[in-house]
């Protein structure tokens, strides 16, 4: 039997079917314009909709940093329910990617490896509230899974994960379709960006990441 089941929503989350099972904590990461048709036209009403997986008796809520009339929502509904919010700051974030071949320890700044070097990963470090510092290892790329990663620390912390089992669990994750380097001579990356929101997160990291070179890309619609 499984300690902890993580279940995703489909769409939204307020009329979602995961919504009916109870849940210990919400997670809530980057809230975008996104499947408008069925959530609403405007970020308040589409946060309204993913803050409806917030329930009375859940420990806490976890959430990305979000734009002011989000927050906005989450906070009242959190308050609603008498579920403390917690969030991810993005001030307490650094990475470093790692080239290929070298462990963290050996890692430049980001844009500051060889050029046409492909990296191996990135170097996560994350201050939790209280002060504890983690440095965590993960073959995920995109400085947008630094705030997941953080996120899921939380998420970890508050179940009484300790630092050495976060940090495993950290280095084995990996997720298909995001900044997904295929082998071969020529770097070729899948990645799943479908709205405006992931695109900006998209371009980043490739300029983050690939400094030195310049993407072609293939786009289905």
């Amino acid at each position: 039997d499984a300690d902890w089941i993580i279940v995703e929503t489909g769409i939204g989350g307020r009329s979602d079917i995961t919504n009916a099972m109870p849940a210990e904590i919400s997670v809530l990461t980057s809230i975008g314009l996104d499947h408008t048709d069925i959530l609403g036209n405007s970020l308040s009403a589409i946060a309204g909709e993913k803050a409806g997986i917030v329930h009375t008796g859940q420990r806490c809520a976890i959430t990305h940093p979000q734009m002011p009339e989000v927050m906005a929502v989450l906070r009242a509904r959190c308050a609603e329910k008498g579920v403390p919010l917690r969030q991810v700051e993005g001030s307490a974030l650094r990475n470093r990617k790692t080239p290929q071949g070298q462990s963290p320890a050996g890692q430049s700044p980001i844009g500051q490896s060889p050029a046409g070097q492909s990296p191996a990963g990135q170097w996560v470090q994350y201050k939790l509230p209280g002060g504890l510092t983690l440095q965590l290892e993960t073959r995920m790329l995109g400085s947008f899974q630094c705030y997941n990663l953080a996120a899921a620390v939380l998420v970890a912390r508050e179940l009484k994960l300790d630092g050495i089992a976060i940090a495993e669990g950290v280095k084995n994750a990996f997720w298909p379709g995001r900044l997904e380097e295929l082998p071969g001579e020529i770097p070729v990356l899948l990645d799943g960006a479908h709205n405006p929101d992931g695109m900006l997160a998209l371009m980043e990291s490739l300029g983050q990441f690939y400094p030195k070179r310049s993407p072609v890309a293939i786009c289905a619609i």
